[in-house]
């Protein structure tokens, strides 16, 4: 017999089949990971809030150290129980496949193990065809040979579709069930086994029924395939299907776009939590007196970074939910006493007793004269300065000003507080201790938290463990005078009457501040540890009713 010329190569060629589909690349997509939804970190690591990626998927990478074993078996049993022993191409399954489809002229069973459809998942979309499927194969064994089952499983479990836009077991879990992956009991493993199927059809928050069924015949299978016993199976099978709240809100609304991904910021999720719920229910109460807007901050004293940060109580709201209120300029009131009554201590060494006159005076202006008033339209004559600042009296407050030299010491004081004016000290005249200039929440309640410090001051800060250097504008003397009267409540009796609200079950100091025609109310307050500030009024400028005027 003689062979034709080209049975050499032929024969080359039958002997390379088994080696050519070991040969060539991978998919490009499976040497780059996927990339992971940006976030923003709490003080203690944990997320605040995310921006999407380019695709609108959130992901989260994981290691496989991370995966419990209950995901991983329950993975494996729902699409690949031999995946630790084929070479990436399940002969066994395909054979049982090939059988059923054909037995039955329609497709009923699919054979594609867990590499195979990594490859699928990592590999442009194209309609299914016979030639897409024996390149799948052939890509599964050179991946096999590349790769270890552990990166190939690890992989899988990153880039699996669990629905809803969440890529990989991490954020599903923590979309789900609000858990990290350690936490996850056996039924919630199976649950997001069983998704990646199907993820529309089997979401258990539109179809729980049929997420139900598919998470109890995974159940089954670790039974079956890897002896789970029958009492742990019957235990998961009865747990009933709790879903975590999807519809979460962004905490730091007026924050997110302030930052880039990763960082670290200073606020505590919970305390924001905690603030907003505070903040929302008093606004509720206010309804009736016209308030319909509120702000509030809360600083660590020791560092100076912001624990809290709410400019409205509700951003999505389209009644000014988008004003930032802690940053917005707003008049001050009475907030700026203190400050007055520090520099008198400081400057010109008079002490909590001294005493001053609450008498009626005129004081030439730019307008003609002006005789302050206080908010109970009465004179209280001789008064000392606890009881002058404790009872906000505005008479005695200019008549410290104008002791002082004028609004020039007030001015420069509070500039070097951050506390940035818009206009020059003769422009507001001693009308600024009592509040005709516009200040932020946030750099009058860091002001504050300097009295706390006793005069150490440094910016305020959203960023974690970020420190700036700091100065003394306030002497500490100073400040705990200042400190230790606005935390009698026997001083501010005359004011507010000996079982105000003010009054608390622990040393606070506490000073209240009203604007004119009581379009702005404020509170600031501080203990040795946080300092917190807190404005209510209109984004519009209308008038609230029946709100204290000190």
């Amino acid at each position: 017999m003689i062979l034709p010329p080209s049975t050499p190569r032929f024969l080359a060629l039958l002997f390379l089949l088994p080696v050519i589909p070991l040969l060539g690349p991978l998919p490009k997509k499976l040497k780059n990971p996927p990339s992971a939804h940006g976030i923003l970190l709490d003080r203690y690591g944990k997320e605040l809030t995310h921006f999407p990626r380019e695709d609108y998927f959130r992901h989260q990478p994981v290691s496989l150290q991370e995966v419990p074993v209950h995901l991983i078996k329950a993975t494996l049993a729902a699409e690949d129980k031999r995946f630790f022993d084929h070479p990436g191409i399940d002969y066994l399954a395909s054979a049982r496949a090939l059988y059923k489809n054909t037995s039955r002229n329609h497709i009923t069973s699919g054979a594609s193990t867990i590499t195979q459809q990594l490859i699928k998942i990592s590999t442009p979309k194209k309609k299914r065809t016979p030639g897409k499927k024996l390149s799948e194969i052939m890509l599964a064994r050179r991946l096999e040979t590349r790769w270890s089952k552990d990166q190939i499983l690890t992989a899988y479990l990153n880039r699996l579709d669990y629905g809803s836009h969440r890529q990989g077991c991490a954020e599903a879990a923590r979309y789900f069930f609000k858990k990290p992956l350690a936490d996850l009991s056996l039924a919630e493993s199976a649950l997001l086994a069983a998704l990646p199927q199907a993820p529309s059809r089997l979401n258990p928050r539109r179809n729980p029924q049929a997420a139900l069924k598919r998470r109890n015949w995974i159940l089954d299978r670790l039974a079956f395939e890897f002896d789970y016993p029958s009492s742990k199976i019957e235990i998961a099978k009865s747990e009933p299907l709790q879903l975590a709240n999807p519809k979460t809100k962004n905490p730091i609304p007026h924050l997110s776009n302030r930052f880039s991904e990763g960082a670290r910021l200073s606020i505590d999720s919970e305390l924001q939590r905690k603030t907003h719920a505070i903040l929302d229910e008093e606004l509720s109460k206010l309804d009736q007196k016209n308030v319909q807007h509120g702000a509030l901050v809360v600083i660590e004293n020791a560092t100076g970074e912001i624990l809290a940060f709410h400019g409205s109580s509700d951003f999505e709201s389209s009644n000014g939910g988008q004003v930032n209120g802690a940053l917005s300029l707003r008049s001050a009131g009475s907030t700026l006493k203190p400050f007055t009554y520090a520099l008198a201590f400081q400057n010109q060494g008079l002490y909590p007793g001294t005493i001053i006159a609450d008498i009626p005076t005129d004081y030439q202006t730019e307008e003609g004269l002006d005789a302050p008033k206080n908010f109970d339209r009465r004179h209280h004559g001789p008064v000392s300065i606890r009881n002058a600042l404790g009872s906000s009296l505005n008479v005695s407050a200019m008549r410290m000003l104008n002791q002082l030299g004028g609004p020039e010491p007030l001015h420069t004081l509070l500039n070097k507080l951050d506390v940035k004016l818009s206009l020059q000290a003769a422009e507001y005249g001693l009308g600024l201790t009592i509040g005709n200039a516009e200040v932020s929440l946030l750099s009058l309640t860091n002001a504050y938290a300097t009295i706390a410090r006793l005069g150490e001051h440094f910016p305020p800060s959203l960023i974690h463990q970020s420190k700036t250097n700091s100065i003394y504008p306030l002497t500490p003397e100073a400040c705990f005078l200042i400190t230790d009267i606005l935390s009698d409540n026997q001083a501010r009796a005359g004011a507010f009457g000996n079982d105000s609200i003010l009054r608390l079950p622990f040393r606070c100091a506490v000073k209240t501040g009203t604007s004119s025609d009581f379009r702005d109310n404020w509170c600031l307050g501080f203990t040795a540890h946080y300092t917190v500030g807190v404005w209510v009024g209109n984004f519009d400028n209308t008038p609230m009713a029946g709100i204290s005027g000190v």
